[in-house]
């Protein structure tokens, strides 16, 4: 048994195999020695090189360093590529969900030609790296033996196959799925769930309503394993493939997602708006960047390239959008993630320590929150010295856009509800982000009322 250090992950100690911890602001893997057959294994057949070169696997290097006083329990220690910014699945778009699925069906599928299997298949256990969904635990592969099944089948299905088919066919966001079922969605539900038409669907029909009946029959006696030689094995992953595959993502197209192509927004100030950004952004210095509110990305991608940049946006038809731009022209350095400013993700797991909540996992150089502030104010009814308050204590520099109640955007807004935003002008703006921050410059946008400002933080920690 090993003994878990104070410095260990809270979110890793339900593997008795090894565990992550941290170590002068870096973190490793302790291999433990009940893992040594199946590293070794793993190891022979080069499998961990396998999936590092087609991007499944997050690299890490052996080191000789052993930080913890469990030298009898200790094998290996692996120093793995550090996560530039931790995120979990309630916070993924559809595609990337999807991408994660194909990302442990491909590395299960790769496990079993070298002798071995995943023996788990938790979306929890890959991360958005270097813009690929990765898994990150290296120690979920262990030896096959000839006739098992594959043990994570049932967890793949609830935590991966369910949600996707529900959100593809029913139209719920499958980020929301796993805020309200963190552990999957069963067989019996997701057959509840589905259209009926659902039913004369090959694939569906064998991972869901098939599993469903099997299931229900386990409730009142058990059911025995039958031995599964490797063909089988690799037929039910490629069945899992075949259907994953084919799943989209719903035609919604909300009326936020297309928002610089609107004709109310007009090419002049695009062009205006751009300009000013890029000025303001060739005379910063920054290397992790918040954009708040990001929509299609289309000024996320004005920032440096060697930036890490968080794009976050409440609608995730937009992040969908942008996930699949940055895969398709190999952008590794933005990471786009579904995210509501007024419900940011809390802190979740056992004690509420195991995955902290989004504003917990870092600090950043630059905000960047523009065509957000009448949102936030109008929309949400969030005062303005609140929102000042959150980004003044998240970040050390601010670029926002200022959006005036007489825009059409704003008075989207207003529509059909009551103006009982009196406070809601740029003075007031201004009074209220002065308690936050020194502003340094402000810049009008060319063919509308909104203006940019660039400010600093007074207090930052």
């Amino acid at each position: 048994m090993i003994n878990l250090p104070s410095n260990s992950h809270p979110a890793s100690y339900r593997d008795p195999s090894g565990y992550i911890y941290k170590h002068e602001s870096l973190y490793y893997r302790f291999v433990g020695n009940k893992y040594k057959l199946h590293y070794e294994h793993a190891s022979k057949k080069d499998l961990f090189r396998k999936a590092i070169a087609k991007n499944l696997l997050l690299n890490f290097k052996e080191t000789d360093e052993i930080h913890n006083t469990d030298k009898e329990a200790h094998y290996k220690t692996l120093f793995p590529d550090q996560i530039v910014f931790e995120n979990y699945p309630w916070e993924w778009c559809f595609d990337q969900y999807r991408d994660a699925a194909i990302t442990t069906l491909s590395l299960c599928k790769l496990s079993l030609q070298n002798g071995m299997i995943l023996k788990d298949a938790s979306p929890l256990n890959i991360r958005l790296m270097d813009g690929k969904m990765k898994w990150i635990d290296h120690l979920s592969f262990e030896i096959y033996k000839d006739g098992d099944t594959w043990i994570a089948y049932r967890q793949f299905c609830e935590m991966f196959l369910n949600p996707l088919l529900i959100a593809s066919y029913c139209g719920l966001e499958v980020h929301r799925l796993l805020k309200a079922y963190p552990e999957g969605l069963t067989a019996q539900s997701t057959a509840q769930l589905l259209p009926f038409h659902c039913r004369f669907k090959l694939h569906v029909q064998l991972h869901v309503f098939v599993q469903a009946n099997i299931q229900s029959k386990t409730k009142t006696k058990s059911i025995p394993n039958k031995k599964l030689s490797v063909q089988k094995l690799m037929h039910i992953i490629e069945s899992l493939f075949t259907c994953i595959n084919s799943l989209r993502l719903p035609m919604t197209q909300k009326k936020w997602s297309n928002y610089y192509q609107e004709t109310i927004l007009s090419e002049a100030y695009l062009k205006s708006k751009k300009g000013q950004l890029i000025n303001i952004l060739s005379e910063l210095d920054y290397t992790n960047v918040l954009d708040a509110g990001c929509n299609d990305g289309t000024i996320t991608l004005l920032c440096n390239n060697k930036a890490n940049i968080i794009a976050a946006d409440s609608d995730p038809d937009c992040i969908n959008q942008f996930y699949n731009l940055i895969k398709k022209n190999n952008i590794r350095n933005v990471y786009p993630f579904v995210l509501d400013l007024t419900f940011p993700s809390e802190n979740m797991g056992w004690n509420n320590n195991e995955y902290p909540a989004f504003f917990q996992r870092k600090k950043f150089d630059l905000i960047i929150a523009l065509a957000l502030i009448h949102h936030l104010c109008i929309r949400k009814n969030i005062p303005l010295d609140k929102v000042a308050g959150l980004f003044a204590s998240n970040g050390k520099q601010l670029i926002i856009e200022f959006v005036p109640k007489n825009d059409p955007k704003s008075q989207e807004l207003l529509l059909n509800r009551e103006n009982i935003f009196e406070n809601y002008n740029e003075e007031n703006f201004i009074n209220s982000f002065s308690k936050f921050y020194k502003i340094m410059k402000e810049y009008k946008i060319n063919n509308s009322d909104r203006k940019i400002y660039y400010m600093n933080a007074k207090e930052y920690h």
